[in-house]
């Protein structure tokens, strides 16, 4: 149900004039900001977390808009910067910002678009369903923003923004609990995201997010040497396809898959279009910009690599592994200069980050032998 009153874009430009205020002239890219928790209890930080994340994640399927990815934007979580400030950072020409509630069995979501250089609402509405339909609401508000922002949508688009299925609310909680222990990439975190991914796949086995889940849960598993290749491939494997069988227009599923076909199976050609079809169906997939650009340095096609590498830093730009992954195309590229500037780069964004050695390893190696 609508619980709010918008300013559409005829009114808000008569409004823009008769106060002298006006947004910015193009609105290109975005960032969503963490929705607050408005319930008052911290356990429910997940939730507006996982709302965060499936908003942006709706929003990344436009090709026509560049969205910072969710690690960047939850980067400015509890934080007080001006918003001018943030939208410079992460060179964004307009801010999403709101908040989360899960009340019994429906849940709300407020959001306004901001205007960075004045902080004014261009645009602002709350939104309320029912937790059966919440992936609807989270598309209904995708396209409520895409509207504001008149980005012109392909069909296929329209059509991803538009085909949201009821799920069951217990799976989908528990796969929000899960997503949100993943990110710590620990083995505790992992651990604990497996056993809620599979709660999830309890409450209903054809969920296909939470066998996506398992896939990640599985690769990161390998990937951070906590399980050898020989058993965590085979099960992300298995959990991959059985998330693409049940959602081919899941571009983390893809993305999943094309992590397995390349380290599990060293299939490149497999790999490959797993990649570009997670691609097709989020342009604005930052992880699959990087890991296929890491695979495409390994098969020496720096051009190709270099474009993609570039592509995840401006999605995500405080993602300190995505720096290391492009860090390492400019080394196989020889531009050491680059890479030189790279790393000082991340020290004036991140001053506390202590992962640079790589980069510069490749520098100093290189400059001895030379």
């Amino acid at each position: 149900a609508l619980l709010g009153v918008a300013l559409g874009p005829n009114l808000k430009g008569l409004w823009d004039q008769l106060s002298g205020r006006a947004g910015p002239a193009s609105i290109e890219s975005i960032a969503v900001l963490p929705l607050r928790n408005l319930s008052g209890d911290p356990e429910q930080e997940y939730f507006a977390d996982g709302m965060t994340e499936a908003l942006i994640t709706n929003l990344a399927k436009i090709e026509a808009l560049k969205v910072i990815a969710p690690h960047s934007a939850m980067r400015y979580k509890g934080t007080q910067l001006p918003l001018a400030e943030v939208a410079r950072e992460l060179a964004v020409d307009a801010l999403v910002e709101g908040s989360a509630l899960r009340a019994g069995d429906s849940v709300r979501i407020m959001a306004q678009l901001i205007d960075p250089g004045t902080e004014q609402a261009l645009w602002a509405e709350s939104y309320e369903r029912d937790l059966e339909n919440v992936l609807a609401l989270q598309s209904e508000v995708a396209r409520a923003i895409a509207g504001e922002l008149a980005v012109a949508l392909t069909p296929e688009e329209a059509g991803r923004l538009t085909g949201a299925r009821p799920v069951n609310p217990e799976a989908h909680d528990a796969y929000l609990k899960g997503s949100f222990y993943w990110k710590q990439l620990t083995r505790e975190g992992l651990d604990t995201a497996e056993r809620y991914f599979e709660l999830a796949l309890e409450k209903d086995p054809t969920y296909a997010p939470a066998h996506e889940g398992i896939a990640w849960v599985w690769a990161a598993r390998q990937q951070v040497f906590i399980t050898p290749p020989h058993e965590a491939g085979p099960k992300a494997k298995a959990a991959a396809l059985r998330a693409v069988e049940l959602d081919d227009s899941s571009a983390g599923a893809h993305g999943a898959l094309a992590a397995v076909r390349a380290w599990t199976d060293w299939d490149w050609d497999g790999a490959e279009r797993e990649w570009r079809r997670a691609l097709a169906l989020d342009p604005n997939a930052a992880n699959a910009h990087a890991y296929f650009a890491n695979f495409l340095g390994i098969m020496g096609r720096i051009d190709e690599a270099t474009r993609h590498g570039e592509r995840a830093l401006e999605l995500d730009p405080f993602n300190t592994l995505f720096h290391g992954l492009y860090g390492n195309i400019l080394c196989k590229a020889r531009r050491y200069d680059d890479i030189l500037a790279l790393v000082a780069n991340l020290r004036a964004m991140l001053p506390d980050e202590a992962s640079f050695g790589v980069l510069m390893e490749c520098v100093y190696a290189v400059s001895y032998t030379h």
